[in-house]
């Protein structure tokens, strides 16, 4: 058996998103990590991984009733278990061909049995088997039902995120290109919504504008879109929208994860009500300086940490480096954030085709711990041979005020 299902003779005509050479050279990564690594097979259940080795995508994901499993050994055919309803999509979207269904919802035995018995025939009972366990993973299964998957093994799971994490980290040409289409979308988006606010508005009614402008221009899917808005900046980038009108003063900002054929972009714009204070104006400044130095850091061969530091010597001269969410960037894909994280701690080296934002934020002076505002920029990049590609539209060098 070839262990590459369709791909050995594809079909002439066929729903998968990319062509077979694509999912040859994921999935050859992938083999090769688990060589490296002693597993014997890759135990997947999250929307994300399965659409990225398997090509299957749904609608259907959004409902919790139905789980799916992909096993894929590091050697010989891969196995997809999912209910009856989901088999022809799956036949039209992959490339495997094994292909097991269940009747679902059956919470008594939701395809259990089908894993268990797979897996036998896969790599035995003394197996190494890979789940999604650790950090930045998720499992798309009742918790209980991998324990009893767990309990018929006899054997516990380990974490397949060394595997998937860096595979997925490095985009080929295929996936930049939908990263660069929704960074242009969205960009052009934002261009048209600045001479639209006003104060009066609602952040929901900003929100809407927003939406409607990305999908008149092509946006699949708009997941994240969360404008906030308060006087001095904002207190928080990940609540909302709310029914508080934008007033004179406000400072807003506008942060976008919209998706095209899959791929997300991740950005955000600030935006002035009717005026600006100079300590708005200084904080835009610096933190526009800080992407410069970030942009300037992006290159083959840096780590994360190191583009974290040129940014952070900008936010923070004095030395403490301190960041009001954390971190000052993250990769970027088939997820809104994925490793590597641009923080003080990620050892991560950068390589060509990995797709990155950055974010550099902080808090604005003179209103105490209790009452702070922040500011935050985001840009979304792809590191190339030489340095980086700007993906989205560079914000402008100076606070906008409509």
């Amino acid at each position: 058996m070839s262990g590459w299902g369709r791909l050995e003779h594809p079909p002439a005509q066929h729903g998968w998103e990319f062509p077979p050479e694509e999912y040859r050279r994921r999935v050859d990564a992938t083999r090769r990590r688990m060589a490296e690594a002693g597993i014997d097979c890759l135990f997947l259940t999250s929307e994300k991984n399965i659409r990225y080795l398997a090509g299957f995508h749904s609608q259907t994901w959004v409902s919790p009733t139905r789980p799916r499993y992909v096993l894929l050994p590091a050697a010989g055919e891969p196995v997809a278990v999912v209910p009856t309803s989901n088999v022809s999509g799956m036949r039209a979207t992959s490339w495997i061909e094994d292909l097991r269904g269940w009747r679902a919802p059956r919470p008594a035995d939701d395809g259990i049995s089908l894993v268990v018995e797979a897996l036998a025939e896969l790599v035995g009972a003394h197996g190494q088997v890979a789940a999604e366990i650790g950090p930045e993973m998720r499992v798309q299964m009742p918790i209980a039902d991998l324990l009893r998957i767990r309990a018929a093994r006899g054997r516990d799971f380990v974490d397949a995120g060394p595997v998937i994490r860096p595979v997925r980290m490095v985009k080929s040409a295929l996936e930049v290109a939908r990263v660069r289409e929704i960074a242009g979308v969205a960009s052009e988006a934002f261009a048209r919504l600045g001479p639209r606010l006003r104060p009066g508005l609602t952040e929901r009614e900003v929100a809407r504008l927003l939406h409607g402008l990305l999908v008149e221009l092509g946006a699949d899917t708009v997941p994240y879109l969360v404008p906030v808005s308060g006087p001095h900046g904002y207190e928080q980038i990940n609540m909302g929208p709310t029914d508080h009108r934008l007033e004179a003063g406000d400072l807003l900002i506008i942060d976008v994860g919209a998706t095209w054929r899959g791929y997300f972009c991740d950005f955000d714009r600030n935006f002035a009500l009717g005026r600006a204070t100079e300590e708005m104006r200084a904080a835009y400044t610096r933190f526009f300086e800080a992407t410069e130095a970030g942009l300037a850091a992006v290159k083959p061969g840096q780590t994360a940490a190191e583009v974290w530091g040129a940014m952070a010597a900008i936010v923070d001269p004095g030395g403490r480096r301190d960041t009001p969410v954390g971190r000052m960037g993250h990769g970027l894909g088939l997820d809104l954030t994925e490793p590597p994280s641009l923080a003080p701690d990620d050892t991560t080296v950068l390589e060509p085709g990995m797709v990155i934002t950055l974010e550099p934020s902080l808090t604005l002076p003179g209103l105490g711990e209790l009452a702070r505002r922040l500011m935050v920029h985001e840009e979304n990049v792809v590191v190339t041979a030489t340095g980086c590609e700007l993906l989205t539209r560079r914000a402008p060098p100076a606070l906008p005020v409509v």
